[in-house]
């Protein structure tokens, strides 16, 4: 990203991926190459965040931050992939006769080290997966505690129908977000256990 090209959005919104507030565009580092490198964030309450740009996508009305477990996940999976064609290659060479059996052998050794250790990267990838989606969970259970106050407060006539339909729309609206997470998290998850194994997934 160009510095002139963000400028405009200087105080303009941030927002998640999924459309949870995130504060106010409040500024930007700018790298010796003359792109922008981070995007400070005013958070709310007192807080201040720096986002790298590789976290960042700019539209007209403002910043949208990627979750960091979205980046990691295409990262690992993008390694693993890389891998599997060199292992593949080095295979097609043996086999071609285009190197030695002592070569291919030494080579293959320490490209199967390398999987491992993607793999074993995946596995504590998912405990972080893991740990996202048991927070949604609980904050789903605080939220739906919440709703059933406001529908007892309509039912009461302590709020009116106009109160109860604007908490209603919000709160339905927000854990509709949050589970739009949930579902992408839970869906890399199983694509984890595809990779590693059931047996290698660290208990959820």
């Amino acid at each position: 990203m160009k510095p002139d090209s963000i400028t405009p959005l200087v105080g303009r919104p941030v927002k998640d991926l999924y459309g949870r507030h995130a504060g106010f565009a409040i500024g930007f580092s700018i790298d010796t190459s003359g792109e922008v490198k981070s995007v400070g964030v005013d958070e709310g309450k007192g807080k201040f965040a720096e986002y790298p740009s590789s976290r960042l996508v700019a539209d007209k009305d403002g910043f949208v931050v990627v979750p960091v477990w979205k980046i990691e996940s295409a990262v690992l999976s993008k390694e693993q992939e890389m891998v599997k064609k060199r292992l593949q290659a080095l295979t097609d060479l043996r086999k071609d006769g285009e190197i030695s059996k002592a070569a291919h052998d030494k080579m293959h050794q320490q490209y199967e080290e390398q999987f491992d250790k993607i793999q074993m990267s995946f596995g504590e990838f998912a405990k972080k997966i893991i740990q996202r989606v048991k927070e949604l969970e609980q904050q789903e259970e605080v939220l739906e505690e919440f709703l059933i106050n406001i529908k007892v407060y309509s039912r009461s006539g302590e709020i009116d129908d106009a109160a109860y339909k604007a908490m209603m729309e919000i709160s339905n609206s927000m854990s509709a977000r949050d589970a739009r997470e949930k579902e992408e998290l839970n869906r890399v998850l199983d694509s984890i256990s595809e990779l590693i194994g059931r047996d290698e997934m660290p208990p959820e």
